[in-house]
Formats: C-alpha cells, sequence, structure tokens
C-alpha cells in the first residue's frame, strides 16, 4: 500500500472553527506554542508531539471574550465569548519528531563545519 508516511499537519482550531486571535499578541496558538518552547531546559531536546500536546492543554483552558462598544463604552459581548479552541493536528509520523539543540561539546562534524 502506497500511503504517506512522515507528515505532520497542524491546524490552530478544528474543521469549520477560526481560531482565536488577539490584536497586540495574535494567535492563542502561537503564543501558547511559544510559551511552551521557553518553559522548556534549553539543553533538552524537544518532542514535537509532546510540545504540541502541552501547547494543545493550554489553549483548552482558555476561554474567549469579546466586546464591543455600546456608543462609547465598551462592554462585553454575549454572543461571541464563551468560544472554547483546540488544536487539529494529523500525522503519519514513523518515528519521534525531536528537536535536538545544538551541542557544543566536541568537536565539530568533520562533514559541516558550522556544526
Amino acid at each position: 500500500m502506497n500511503v504517506p508516511k512522515d507528515f505532520l499537519i497542524v491546524h490552530s482550531t478544528t474543521p469549520y472553527r477560526s481560531s482565536t486571535h488577539g490584536s497586540k499578541v495574535g494567535s492563542w496558538f502561537l503564543n501558547e506554542l511559544r510559551q511552551a518552547f521557553d518553559k522548556l531546559p534549553y539543553d533538552d531536546d524537544v518532542n514535537i508531539l509532546e510540545l504540541l500536546t502541552v501547547t494543545n492543554a493550554a489553549i483548552c483552558k482558555r476561554t474567549r471574550v469579546a466586546h464591543k462598544y455600546e456608543g462609547t463604552e465598551k462592554v462585553k459581548d454575549p454572543d461571541r465569548s464563551g468560544h472554547k479552541q483546540t488544536l487539529s493536528i494529523s500525522h503519519r509520523l514513523s518515528s519521534d519528531l525531536v528537536f535536538t539543540k545544538k551541542r557544543s561539546d566536541g568537536p565539530p562534524a568533520p562533514d559541516n563545519p558550522n556544526y
């Protein structure tokens, strides 16, 4: 059977839904992904599926609060508030996808002087 393998697709939300973002700080997905990366110890390797699981858990805890203006007053918009979000992850990885930190211990690799 000829089935594509070794791919990973991550959507910021499930099909037919819109993802949430703020006008000042951007999307929930990118913010939570960056925060998950930032919390990792600097010298650890990163399994991307574990990182996406942590990111998704953080996104699932959020609840959208939307506002509207009534005259000059900014008030909560109940019709657009209360929404939740979750990632949609598809993959056919045949092994772990790990980002390895650049190691400074030992000599550079002989075939790549910029290692």
